[in-house]
């Protein structure tokens, strides 16, 4: 008989304890919920396919002249610059009545820039 779970997630988890729940768990998690872009755990996810989720949180409008140049709200850079990485980015509900537009490309130098204020939290 199998049990009614077929998909779980995880949040927050540390590199070790993400790698020894892969090496005992009958069901891979789906998705991961991290705090940043921590690339430990970023590897591991993408190893074994698993969706990576970021909430946006941080106080963004530092963005604003990167986002600019695309003609973008800071918070539509933030969701493209999330898509380009292949990470889901969690908006609160009332952000989202906007409507944002996240259909460009953010170049490398930019994706660099963003990179380094994220990284520094």
């Amino acid at each position: 008989m199998h049990g009614w779970i077929k998909t779980l997630g995880v949040e927050s988890p540390s590199k070790e304890a993400l790698t020894s729940l892969l090496k005992v768990a009958k069901i891979v998690p789906g998705v991961i919920q991290l705090a940043d872009e921590n690339p430990a755990l970023l590897e591991v996810a993408r190893k074994y396919k698993i969706q990576v989720e970021i909430p946006v949180t941080e106080d963004i409008e530092a963005l604003g002249e990167i986002a600019g140049h695309y003609g973008s709200s800071p918070l539509e850079l933030v969701m493209r610059y999330f898509s380009q990485r292949k990470i889901v980015p969690l908006i609160i509900a009332e952000d989202m009545l906007e409507n944002p537009q996240t259909d460009f490309l953010i170049n490398q130098t930019d994706l660099a820039t963003i990179d380094q204020l994220f990284a520094q939290k």
